[in-house]
């Protein structure tokens, strides 16, 4: 089975909290599993006994959430958000099922893709991060990615990967050339 990966490498840490909440509106009510681990209490937690998210990133580790749904442009269902913190700053990755695109009629699946990489573009513009990866998992291999975001533009990699979700990437890649 096959997922779609989303990778904002080299996050400000200054920037997480904002990006999880404001821009991708993660919702308390969406999440349906989520892990942490207390550095200093050697234990793990979920979201809800963490007691300030702020204070937890500024230790270094994993955590994730699964949620019901995350809206990032478009709706997305059955998201994996995961959290890759280091001292300085984070990866996080949102994997989706590449199904969740391919149910949809070419225009339909265009239509969310365009709504998904111009929402991409605008966090990308608001936070301090070098750059948005979109691909295949895992999309930051060369050859799994498909596009991707950073100071020096709007870059495409492997045309030739055969999906309407791919399709559908390259040409919101080219029409933005």
């Amino acid at each position: 089975m096959d997922y779609i990966e989303i990778v904002m490498k080299n996050i400000v840490k200054k920037d997480v909290e904002n990006l999880i909440f404001n821009c991708l509106h993660l919702e308390e009510k969406n999440i349906i599993r989520s892990h942490f681990f207390d550095q200093k209490q050697k234990k793990d937690l979920t979201y809800q006994e963490i007691t300030s998210f702020s204070e937890h990133i500024l230790t270094v580790g994993t955590c994730y959430f699964y949620l019901k749904k995350l809206r990032v442009g478009c709706s997305l269902k059955n998201v994996m958000l995961l959290l890759a913190i280091e001292k300085e700053y984070c990866d996080l990755t949102i994997q989706v099922l590449g199904s969740e695109f391919e149910v949809y009629s070419i225009q339909e699946c265009q239509k969310k893709c365009r709504q998904l990489c111009l929402e991409l573009e605008r966090i990308y513009s608001l936070n301090t991060m070098e750059e948005i990866i979109i691909g295949y998992e895992p999309a930051e291999d060369d050859d799994m990615k498909l596009i991707s975001f950073s100071e020096n533009g709007l870059r495409f990699f492997n045309e030739n990967y055969v999906s309407k979700f791919a399709a559908s990437v390259f040409l919101y890649s080219k029409i933005r050339r």
